[in-house]
């Protein structure tokens, strides 16, 4: 296996592979996503609003309810109890994984 050197990160290819039906406020929350968790070896995050709004750069905050609804539908990450919380759904319980 090559080794990933510091600073980059190892992204699942089932995720580039639904980059093209994907609208634009929903990749950059995707990739803000697998920044925070992927990026930092973590399974969960905490995101606001404000902090995605940061990292994509999205100005509405409607946009990004949609945007963060749609990631979520489709089932890489999930939103926890504490809805600022994000997680890595593991690939055996994905039910829309293309």
């Amino acid at each position: 296996m090559i080794e990933i050197p510091e600073g980059w990160t190892r992204t699942p290819n089932s995720i580039y592979d639904i980059i093209p039906k994907m609208e634009t406020a929903e990749l950059l929350c995707t990739l803000a996503l697998v920044r925070e968790t992927y990026g930092f070896h973590r399974q969960r995050v905490r995101l606001t609003y404000a902090d995605f709004m940061r990292a994509t750069g999205i100005g509405s905050k409607s946009t990004l309810a949609r945007a963060l609804k749609a990631v979520e539908a489709r089932g890489f990450f999930k939103r926890t109890a504490a809805r600022s919380v994000w997680q890595i759904v593991p690939p055996s319980r994905r039910a829309n994984d293309e």
